[in-house]
């Protein structure tokens, strides 16, 4: 029997405790439970996705067009796609996003394997003593689905996928802390506005670059006169996915980059101002001057918080060169990037470029889907030297483009075209995968992103800026696009930030 009242709140005090204690040990061992062991099928197919990467990282052939999802191995991402998670409303959606980032790596790794010799694909180990890169992709898209549903089905996936997908900037924070980077910042932007206001004298000048220097090149097919009917095919809501964007097949695809492509007019000083098509010749790349071509790519933002399709055309050039350009800049390999934002049904609504490497980008809005410029600080706000015709796509768009430097000095409508040569639209996923004579494919990138045999030596000067090979050609994914403040070319939230849109259904 308990005496007094002090005995009786002891005891009571004693089993709050031992209540406490107890709830303590069984969340311990909830937490630091093991995960359940794979199924030996699923096993097997994360070993040998394991394998493929060991093997792939051991030849730099690693394809950075996008970016591995940590941890998931059947996943890679971009900056699109992992705010098109975060965005979405729905399980469903998000399942949707997973779906296409699991396609992405897929896409992604068939270019890696084809890229592989023989006795590479071989050690892979498969049953065949040669198996085929079809072989090897039958059963990598196996597994690749026997790992999705593995990791789906894990409690704390949806909670930790979120956390794994965010992309890795292109700017060191390490390099700009040892380079002093806020000293070095103010000559950079005294000289990035110096260039600006250059730029936009070229834009608003009436002179123009002497027509017999010019060398016009046009698109293979002129298909102008029907692009509302394939708009309103591919804009059909029978045809709109699960955030409202086109389905859109390859087929479709190419003829949506002809019914927008522009109309190039080169300042035309020798070989090095040829927009070429590439080869890969004795373990380096190798330009056709011969045979004009335009590389194309598409990729997704958003305008007026809609996920839009945007079209992106490259040309790329022997070497940078000639007076105009800063001789720091002089180099191998040299390219130049077109991109053409469409609205939620179809139409333009912003063109913008840069040089391949990042550098000197700029927007061409049109005035009738953008209503004013948002004012921002150096290195966010949009540098607009001229705006797009309203007669566009209905008229091509002119891009004249100067010698050596390959900078844009006007954009125009084109109503009537002289002599001009015609180009070849091919699909930027041959830039991953160039053959040789034998049939053998290599990567233009290397696995840093970077164009192979195209260094520059401006980073001696600019590294405080924080970027890796500043300067040099990259590939699609890895523009930084300022070097003051930190900006990439494929930023989700890029035109939102900077514009104020008007009649965007």
């Amino acid at each position: 029997m308990i005496d007094t009242k002090e005995e009786l709140f002891t005891m009571i005090n004693i089993r709050i405790v031992l209540c406490l204690l107890s709830i303590i040990f069984i969340n311990a061992c909830t937490i630091w439970q093991k995960p359940a062991p794979m199924a030996s099928a699923c096993q097997e197919c994360q070993d040998m996705f394991d394998l493929l990467d060991k093997i792939i990282l051991s030849v730099d052939g690693q394809n950075m067009a996008s970016h591995p999802v940590k941890g998931y191995s059947f996943l890679r991402t971009n900056r699109f796609l992992s705010e098109l998670f975060i965005r979405a409303k729905t399980k469903k959606q998000k399942l949707y996003v997973i779906s296409k980032m699991q396609r992405l790596d897929i896409s992604e790794r068939k270019k890696e394997i084809l890229n592989l010799s023989v006795s590479n694909r071989r050690a892979i180990g498969l049953s065949d003593e040669d198996p085929s890169p079809d072989t090897i992709m039958a059963r990598l898209v196996r597994c690749s689905h026997e790992l999705k549903s593995n990791a789906i089905n894990q409690n704390n996936f949806w909670d930790t996928i979120e956390r794994k997908i965010k992309v890795p900037d292109e700017y060191s924070t390490l390099m700009r802390v040892f380079g002093g980077y806020p000293f070095a910042a103010l000559p950079v932007m005294y000289l990035t506005k110096k260039a600006q206001k250059h730029f936009y004298q070229w834009h608003q000048s009436s002179n123009s670059i002497n027509s017999s220097e010019v060398q016009i090149y046009k698109p293979s097919r002129s298909v102008h006169a029907v692009w509302s009917t394939l708009i309103r095919q591919l804009y059909e809501p029978s045809n709109l996915d699960d955030f409202g964007l086109p389905q859109v097949s390859q087929n479709q695809k190419h003829a949506l980059a002809e019914v927008f492509a522009p109309i190039f007019f080169q300042q035309d000083h020798g070989l090095f101002d040829r927009p070429s098509k590439l080869i890969w010749e004795s373990s380096k790349p190798k330009f056709l001057t011969d045979t004009p071509a335009v590389y194309y790519y598409f990729s997704n933002t958003f305008i007026h918080d809609r996920p839009v399709l945007q079209i992106n055309y490259t040309l790329w050039y022997t070497k940078r060169t000639g007076n105009l350009a800063p001789s720091i800049e002089h180099g191998p390999i040299d390219g130049l990037t077109i991109r053409i934002t469409l609205s939620p049904k179809g139409y333009p609504v912003i063109l913008d470029s840069m040089n391949s490497c990042g550098c000197y980008h700029f927007f061409v809005p049109n005035p009738t889907y953008v209503q004013r410029i948002n004012e921002l600080s150096f290195g966010k706000a949009a540098f607009v030297p001229s705006w797009l015709p309203e007669t566009y796509p209905n008229n091509p768009v002119g891009i004249h483009i100067i010698s050596g430097w390959h900078q844009i000095n006007k954009i125009s409508s084109v109503n009537n075209l002289g002599k001009s040569e015609t180009y070849k639209l091919i699909p930027y996923e041959e830039l991953e995968n160039i053959a040789d004579d034998s049939g053998q494919t290599s990567n233009f990138f290397g696995s840093n992103g970077i164009a192979k045999n195209g260094e520059r030596s401006e980073y001696l000067l600019l590294f405080p800026m924080g970027i890796h090979n500043v300067g040099s050609m990259r590939q699609r994914g890895h523009h930084a696009v300022t070097l003051v403040g930190r900006t990439h070319f494929d930023d989700a939230n890029f035109f939102d930030l900077r514009f104020v849109f008007k009649n965007i259904e």
